[in-house]
């Protein structure tokens, strides 16, 4: 990402700037939707996106500057994570988007530092993009 376009994110935290953040996820990760990026967790199997998981990772990652910038690199950090665990699907919007199995996958990012991606699984094996935000630091 070149330093004009991180000018252009705001990184307050006021309603404004969460609300600038999630435009500019939504515009930057739609184009995603009905592709796949292969995922080294995965052993290089697709990570598809559909227009709920991009409104998802927007809704999150707007939260905040670090994890709207992890959510813009998106594509680097599926290829660069590795499987932390996996749990049953358990929120309502998990349910409503036919999600069976949620796993948590974590990356590290130059200049970010380790991002948490959720990834959910259906009963056909299909895998879908949830969620992508900076992990907090202990």
């Amino acid at each position: 990402m070149d330093k004009k376009t991180k000018a252009l994110i705001p990184r307050g935290t006021g309603k404004a700037d969460v609300y600038l953040r999630n435009a500019v996820i939504v515009e930057r990760l739609w184009r995603l939707v009905g592709t796949g990026i292969p995922s080294k967790a995965f052993g290089g199997r697709k990570v598809e996106f559909t227009a709920d998981s991009v409104k998802e990772t927007a809704t999150h990652a707007a939260k905040t500057y670090p994890s709207t910038l992890a959510a813009l690199r998106v594509a680097e950090a599926l290829g660069k994570a590795e499987l932390v665990r996996s749990s049953k699907a358990d929120t309502a919007t998990q349910r409503r988007m036919k999600l069976r199995t949620m796993h948590e996958l974590t990356a590290r990012l130059d200049g970010i530092g380790p991002v948490k991606i959720m990834v959910g699984e259906r009963a056909n094996r299909r895998i879908l993009h949830y969620c992508i935000t900076k992990r907090r630091q202990a």
